[in-house]
Parts: structure tokens; sequence; C-alpha cells
């Protein structure tokens, strides 16, 4: 049997998960449900392992304008999902805001890049829950600087001139 061992960051410690499909022992069984709400809920018959809950963006860049488009799989049906997008560096306050699970516990919002959000790290955290049955997910993207290239040229001429062109990079 192949497993994998799952750090448990409240815990300081890693602890075994199975992921390969097999029945879990009793004690991966119980670590399941402690990670994962909707393998507490309703267990198979067969011992599915838990389903861990992802996080995503469609780039990992973006400009500001651009639309950030997140989705999400593994959580809880139904669920009212919190999400708190961080900036590094802070040039605003957290933005906060909701999304419901679908009934297969998927998940779908976006973020619309302003321009103060230019040159920052993102921290986007999607959570759900509390305590034991507490789902959270963390993912990170930029903003970074459109890519500028100078070209000039060092061509004599007859009047001097600081003549150059810009290019500018548009990310789609």
């Amino acid at each position: 049997m192949v497993s994998t061992e799952l750090y448990i960051p409240w815990w300081n410690s890693y602890k075994p998960f199975v992921s390969n499909g097999a029945k879990p022992k009793a004690a991966e069984s119980a670590m399941a449900r402690v990670l994962s709400p909707r393998a507490a809920a309703a267990p198979s018959a067969e011992g599915d392992p838990a389903v861990l809950p992802t996080l995503f963006t469609d780039q990992l860049d973006y400009s500001p304008g651009q639309t950030a488009y997140i989705t999400g799989s593994g959580w809880t049906p139904n669920a009212v999902v919190t999400l708190v997008l961080a900036r590094d560096p802070q040039t605003k306050t957290d933005t906060t805001w909701t999304t419901t699970a679908d009934a297969d516990g998927n998940l779908a919002t976006t973020y619309n890049v302003v321009p103060t959000d230019l040159n920052v790290t993102f921290t986007l955290t999607a959570s759900t829950g509390s305590g034991d049955t507490a789902q959270i997910q963390t993912v990170t993207f930029t903003d970074a600087a459109p890519f500028k290239l100078t070209v000039a040229s060092n061509v004599p001429t007859n009047a001097p001139s600081n003549d150059s062109a810009q290019l500018y990079q548009q990310r789609w």
C-alpha cells in the first residue's frame, strides 16, 4: 500500500494519509475524519479516503484590470466558504468575500485586479467550518509590473536626439 504523510500545522507533526483509494487503517481513517468533514459526515462503505479541498487561480500572474478566476474542489457540499485576500506589500486592507460550494463540493468565484494591486504578491485563503471540521486552503499569485523594453539607436545622426521606443507586454 502506498501512503503519504501529511503535515498538520496545529499538531506540528506529520501524520499518515492514504491517497491511493485503498482501504485506510483505523488510524488513517480517524485522520481522514479530522482533515475532512465531508469524509467524516459521509464515509463510504468501501472506506474511501478523505478528499482534501483544493484552491486554484487560472494564472500565476495578473495585470491591473484583469480578472482572476478562482476555482476549487473537495469542499463540503453546499458550504459557505470565506475567502480572504492578503497583499504583500499591503497596499490596501485585506479583501474578504464569500462563495458557496455546489452540491459536489466545487467552488468558483472571481477577483478583479485593481491598479493599487500592482507589484504585490497575493495570498488567498479559503476556509469553512471550525475546529476539527475546518477546511482551509491557500494559494498565492502575483500582480507584477508589465515587461518594459526600451529600444534606442546608437547610429549617429546630424542632430542630437533622445528618441527611443518603448514596448510593453500585455498579459491576456
